[in-house]
């Protein structure tokens, strides 16, 4: 009988050392999964950090150019503007003068 305990003995020491050794397998795993994880976390931030910069940067160069070519425009409906009232402005005022008599 006591060969029989010895060996269930024996066989029970196995599996918890089996145990034992799975949980530290577990442990190291994880560990590493965490690790990883964490890694690829920062990883991905500043991919998105950098996309987003990216994408500030070509919208405030848009925004930059349409407002220049804006105001290049304006610019040159000013001085149509300008160029029309010094060419033509006592004719509108004749006309005008000559619409306020007839009344």
């Amino acid at each position: 009988m006591d060969p029989i305990i010895k060996t269930l003995n024996e066989i029970e020491l196995q599996a918890s050392d089996l145990l034992e050794q799975a949980r530290r397998e577990k442990e190291a795993l994880f560990a590493s999964y965490e690790k990883e994880s964490g890694e690829w976390d920062e990883a991905l931030e500043r991919e998105t950090a950098q996309k987003i910069e990216e994408i500030k940067r070509r919208e405030k160069e848009k925004t930059q150019a349409l407002l220049a070519s804006e105001k290049a425009r304006t610019e040159e409906q000013k001085k149509a503007l300008q160029l029309s009232y010094t060419r033509y402005h006592e004719l509108y005022v004749d006309k005008l003068f000559e619409q306020l008599v007839r009344e």
